[in-house]
Order: structure tokens, then C-alpha cells, then sequence
């Protein structure tokens, strides 16, 4: 049974391992969260790599375009006769070249995921079967070792009150009628951050070689509107993601996007586009919020400040506080907003119309989940930060750029 102050699963969380609350003995499978990761101990999958006359490349999954899938239609060719009089392909119109590609990218994301959670699923089983025969031990015991670490955690009722508040659903109990169960979930999360190191050590220690061949969507043809908020204005890659100022994926990812700023400088810009969903009541008006920042130079302070929210804010008339609950006032101080000026925009249509344009890109793009990313036109598929890293590493590579100003 579901604890009744977590999160639902929804369409808002399609990818946040650091909420999944894994069990206190993990089955191997849930050791790693990176996409698209193989062994090949056997040397089966370069055979059959070599068989397809696909080259091997040692350092990641050989890659198919997805437009081998396409099932091409000749201009004239004709697709049907009414009544003696020929129908022709090109008229069929140019909305059915964007559905077909639409369905195609859907297709080969579909085939990459299931090809990739079936590949994680025996790849971390092996990890874990090596690294227990290489100490002389059973896999249970292995994996029972590495949760026992988290057993030993006493979190104070501060940090457990923070988490609660953190996680909590709107009709949760108080929390001290639910405190033993906000300490398991707390211990759940905490074995998969153990388990997440533990596999990166393993994957270090014995080697993992991606051979799995994987079909590549095409990239998506996204913009860069002038009002978008953005690190930088120019970069060789750029990374545009998708958020909610009310979602706590999102929230947990800021943690990420901020290192990854700072890691990559000027070689990335991110771009950040508004999705605020539905069934948050505030993502709305605190992205028209946001968009008015901008205009006084302050996205990112005000960005930060609320992606930092926990309930103990920067003044006590916010501590406690749900996100939802707190006024516009709130954050206009917090960021060091001119008031005068966000009442003017607010009271314009000019943050009503940007967001409105980033919610069409979204949904023009299949997007219904936030946080979603885009590198260079191709959505990150990966729940854990480093496919995220990967993906950006990728393309700096392929525009001629180093990838990480750390080497």
C-alpha cells in the first residue's frame, strides 16, 4: 500500500530516481537508472552486431538512425482510386508527414526504453553475481550488506519533518500520525542513493560494454523564443528543458541543471520553457511570475529561490508554508524584485502569451511530463543525472567541442 503522504506516480515524475523508494532489499535490477547500458561477457551481441554489418563502438550503443523506419511515399504515387479519378500521394496533405513522424519517434523511443529497462535488468544482475563470487559471498547477502547501511541512519525530526513536507500529498495526515512511516520512506530513498554508488562502483570496477544496438528518434525541430530564459546566449549545445515551478521532479532536478551550469560554463546553454501542468494550482501563475523576472534580468535568482523552497524559507512568515500557499509578495522579496514593475507586466498579456507558446511547443512536441529535457533537439531518456551529462557530452563531441572543460 502506497504511504498516503507520497507523491502519486503521474504524469508529472516520468523520470525522478531520486523519488522511486526503493525497497530496503533491492532486487539487482533496481541497481542502476542509466538507459542503454550492456554486458557482453559472451561476446554474443558483437557477434550479432557484426552480422548486421553495424561497426562496434567500445564506448556506448551502436546507434541506428530512426529513419530506417520510414516507409516512404512517393509524390505521385497513387494511394487510391474514386470513381476512375486518382488520388496521389501529395494529397494526402502535410499534416500526415507530421503525425507519421511524430509516430515514428514515439516508436523507436518506445523500442530504446524497452530494449534499455531489459538490458538493465540482466546487466545489473551480473554485477551483482560477479561481485558476490569475487568475495565468496551470495548475491542476497551482497545487496543485504549494502542496505544495512542505510539501517543505521537516525535522521532528526527536522530532517524528517523537511522530507514529509517535502513529499507529502494534499490530504496527507499530520505528520506525527505518519512519522514511522515518513522514517521508511526516508530510509527506502536513502537505499537507492547507496545502491546508485554501489552499482557505479561495480560498473567501474568490472567494466560494462554497451553492444545492444539502439534506434535514435529524430531530433526535434525546437525553438528558441527571445523571451526564453537562458544561461547563456549562445552555445555550440544547447539543452531546453520543460518544467513546473510546483513540481517537486523538477525541484530535485534544479539540484542538477545548477551543477551542470556551472560544470559547462559557456559551452551550454540551457534554456528554460514553461509547462506548468494542470492539477498544480500555482505552476501557472508562478510562471507568469517568472517570465515578468526575466524582464528585469531575474529568472534565474527567482528560479533558484523557489527550487530551494522546503517549508523553512527565508523569513519565518514562510516557515512551515506550503509552496502553493505562498503569495506572489513572498517571492518578489525573496528575489529582489521591483514590485512596481512585476505588477505592470503582471497586469499586461506579455507573460500570458509566452507561457501559453511554450505549453503549444510542448504539446506540438508530445510533452505532457515535466521535467523533460531536450540536448541539441533529441529528448534525454534516463531518469538518473548522468544521462543527462551523457547526452550533453555527446553532442559537444559532435560539434567539434570539448566535452567536459574538467579534462
Amino acid at each position: 500500500m502506497t504511504s498516503p503522504f507520497r507523491f502519486p506516480k503521474s504524469s508529472a515524475a516520468p523520470a525522478a530516481p531520486r523519488r522511486v523508494g526503493l525497497p530496503a532489499l533491492a532486487v539487482a535490477a533496481t541497481l542502476a537508472f542509466v538507459a542503454g547500458i550492456a554486458s557482453n561477457p559472451a561476446g554474443d551481441a558483437a557477434d550479432a552486431t557484426a552480422s548486421r554489418g553495424a561497426k562496434h563502438d567500445p564506448q556506448g550503443p551502436q546507434a541506428f538512425p530512426c529513419d530506417a523506419t520510414k516507409l516512404p511515399l512517393a509524390p505521385q504515387e497513387v494511394v487510391a482510386v474514386v470513381g476512375g479519378t486518382k488520388v496521389r500521394a501529395n494529397e494526402l496533405g502535410p499534416e500526415l508527414q507530421l503525425e507519421e513522424d511524430r509516430a515514428r519517434t514515439a516508436y523507436c523511443r518506445a523500442v530504446a526504453d524497452a530494449r534499455a529497462s531489459a538490458i538493465r535488468d540482466v546487466v545489473d544482475e551480473r554485477l551483482i553475481d560477479v561481485e558476490a563470487r569475487s568475495r565468496g559471498v551470495s548475491a542476497e547477502a551482497l545487496l543485504q550488506e549494502q542496505s544495512a547501511k542505510v539501517q543505521k541512519l537516525a535522521p532528526t525530526d527536522e530532517a524528517l519533518l523537511a522530507y514529509y513536507e517535502k513529499n507529502r500529498a494534499d490530504d496527507a495526515p499530520p505528520f506525527e500520525s505518519v512519522k514511522s512511516a515518513v522514517l521508511s520512506a526516508y530510509k527506502e530513498d536513502a537505499v537507492g542513493d547507496v545502491l546508485a554508488q554501489f552499482d557505479a562502483e561495480l560498473r567501474k570496477k568490472h567494466g560494462v560494454d554497451v553492444r545492444l544496438p539502439v534506434l535514435l528518434p529524430p531530433p526535434e525541430p525546437l525553438s528558441v523564443p527571445a523571451y526564453s530564459p537562458r544561461s547563456v546566449q549562445s552555445a555550440p549545445v544547447t539543452v531546453s528543458w520543460f518544467a513546473d515551478f510546483e513540481c517537486p521532479y523538477c525541484a530535485d532536478a534544479a539540484d542538477e541543471v545548477e551543477q551542470l551550469m556551472k560544470r559547462y560554463g559557456t559551452r551550454v546553454r540551457f534554456v528554460y520553457r514553461h509547462l506548468p501542468l494542470d492539477f498544480h494550482d500555482r505552476a501557472r501563475g508562478l510562471a507568469e511570475l517568472s517570465q515578468c523576472a526575466q524582464e528585469q534580468g531575474k529568472f534565474w535568482p527567482l528560479w533558484r529561490t523557489i527550487a530551494a523552497f522546503d517549508g523553512n524559507a527565508v523569513d519565518a512568515t514562510a516557515a512551515g508554508a506550503d509552496l502553493a500557499a505562498m503569495p506572489d509578495a513572498h517571492w518578489i522579496a525573496a528575489a529582489q524584485l521591483d514590485a512596481a514593475k512585476i505588477s505592470g507586466c503582471m497586469s499586461s498579456e506579455r507573460p500570458g502569451k509566452a507561457v501559453d507558446a511554450d505549453i503549444a511547443e510542448a504539446e506540438k512536441l508530445g510533452v505532457d511530463a515535466t521535467p523533460t529535457f531536450f540536448v541539441g533537439g533529441e529528448q534525454v531518456t534516463g531518469g538518473e543525472p548522468s544521462a543527462l551529462a551523457d547526452a550533453i557530452d555527446a553532442a559537444l563531441q559532435a560539434s567539434g567541442t570539448q566535452s567536459d572543460p574538467r579534462m
